[in-house]
């Protein structure tokens, strides 16, 4: 019969909680990378919202752009000033500071070189440069660097009536999946 010998015991204890936690907490550094990757994919790639239905569409509403508004980040020189005749002037001469659009966003979108299939909520890049990896306390957080960033995600959420700056259940089960399997790991680890 064998015999256990209690001192082993409580060093390969001792040894496999110190483990454990190390592993935990380089699972998790490692994990909210992934985390954080995988959210942005979800929203400014592939459309989805947190339930993982498609944000939306593109309006095909007509609007007026200003060519003179948008940033660096969009093919703003395909954007001439024109009305609905096609005329870049006024009747009384003076010059538009516009570009007429039938196909509303959706049209607008196509031409400064974004796609228009479904809605994406990247088109300079801004509000997704915007959320960042941070730490509160012990916790680690996913945020908005600025309010206004913030205001632009609730608007965009209120509009689509849907939920979209939040992680989706897949992403936390992902996530609580790889932590708890690298702790599983380095706990038993200990007693071979």
């Amino acid at each position: 019969m064998a015999t256990i010998n209690p001192d082993k015991l409580r060093e390969a204890l001792r040894t496999s909680v110190i483990k454990t936690i190390e592993a935990g907490q380089q699972a998790v550094n490692e994990s909210i990378l992934s985390l954080y990757a995988d959210f942005k994919d979800r929203i400014f790639q592939d459309g989805l919202d947190a339930d993982g239905g498609q944000i939306g569409t593109y309006s095909t509403k007509p609007i007026y752009v200003s060519i003179n508004s948008q940033t660096s980040q969009v093919r703003k020189s395909s954007l001439k000033p024109k009305g609905k005749s096609s005329s870049k002037d006024f009747k009384n001469g003076k010059k538009r500071k516009s570009q007429y659009m039938p196909g509303g966003y959706s049209e607008f979108r196509a031409v400064v070189g974004r796609q228009n299939q479904k809605v994406d909520l990247f088109l300079t890049g801004s509000l997704s440069g915007s959320i960042v990896l941070g730490e509160s306390g012990n916790a680690r957080t996913i945020g908005f660097l600025t309010d206004g960033k913030v205001e632009i995600a609730e608007g965009n959420q209120n509009r689509f009536g849907k939920t979209i700056f939040a992680v989706s259940n897949d992403e936390l089960s992902k996530f609580e999946d790889a932590v708890e399997a690298a702790a599983t790991k380095a706990f038993f680890s200990a007693f071979e």
